[in-house]
C-alpha cells in the first residue's frame, strides 16, 4: 500500500489507516487577456511579465480507518498547518501546501475521511541539483533543468571569469546568486574561465 509523508508524519500505509487515494491535480495557466474594442480576438499578455504563472494545485486524499483516534491525530496533526507532502509513489519530488482536514463519514464499521491540500504549483525535486567541475583554463558547462525558472547558488573555489547568456561575470572565490543568472527550462549553457573548483546548486520544480 502506498502512503504519504507530511513533514516528519507517514501516514497511509497500515491496515489501521489506509489511503484510498491521493489524486493530484495540474495547476491551471493564470491566462491574461484583454478584449480591445475594433481588434480581432483578443490581446493575449499572459507572457508579459517574461513567462507563463500558475494558479495553486490541489491534492485530494482519502483515508479509511476503524479507529476514531487515528482521524483525530489527522485532525490536530494537519488540519490548518502547511507541510511538505511527499508521495510513497513518487519520492523524487515533493509539494508544499495548507491541508484541510474534511468531517468522517461512517461507512458501515468504517470511518472515511477526505482532506485536501492547496499547494504550490510545482512539484520540487526532494534533492537539490548539484554539478561540480574543475577548471584548468577554459571550460562549456551545460545545466539541465526542469520547467520552473530558479537562480542556481555558484561557488568557486579561486577567482574565474563567468560567461551565460553574452554576458561575462568576473568572480572572486566565494559563493554568489545572482539575479540575473536565471536557469530556464532545457540546456543552460556557461562558459567558464580559471583555474580551481566551481559548483552549481539549484532546486529544480516541475509542473
Amino acid at each position: 500500500m502506498d502512503g504519504v509523508w507530511f513533514d516528519n508524519l507517514h501516514v497511509g500505509d497500515t491496515t489501521d489507516l489506509i489511503m484510498n487515494y491521493a489524486r493530484v491535480s495540474t495547476p491551471v495557466a493564470k491566462i491574461k487577456e484583454i478584449e480591445l474594442p475594433g481588434m480581432d480576438g483578443v490581446l493575449d499578455i499572459t507572457e508579459s511579465l517574461g513567462e507563463v504563472k500558475y494558479a495553486n494545485r490541489q491534492i485530494s486524499f482519502k483515508f479509511t480507518t476503524k479507529d476514531q483516534n487515528k482521524i483525530d491525530a489527522l485532525i490536530n496533526t494537519l488540519h490548518g498547518q502547511k507541510k511538505k507532502i511527499i508521495l510513497d509513489r513518487e519520492d523524487a519530488f515533493y509539494y508544499i501546501g495548507r491541508c484541510s482536514v474534511g468531517d468522517p463519514l461512517v461507512n458501515r464499521n468504517l470511518l472515511e475521511v477526505e482532506m485536501t491540500a492547496a499547494c504550490e504549483p510545482y512539484k520540487y525535486k526532494s534533492r537539490l541539483t548539484r554539478h561540480k567541475e574543475e577548471i584548468g583554463g577554459a571550460s562549456n558547462i551545460v545545466l539541465l533543468n526542469e520547467r520552473m525558472r530558479t537562480i542556481p547558488k555558484i561557488t568557486v573555489s579561486d577567482p574565474m571569469q563567468l560567461t551565460f547568456e553574452n554576458k561575462r561575470y568576473q568572480l572572486p572565490s566565494g559563493e554568489y546568486r545572482m539575479a540575473d543568472i536565471v536557469l530556464k527550462q532545457g540546456y543552460n549553457r556557461f562558459r567558464v574561465e580559471g583555474k580551481g573548483t566551481i559548483l552549481f546548486q539549484y532546486q529544480e520544480g516541475a509542473l
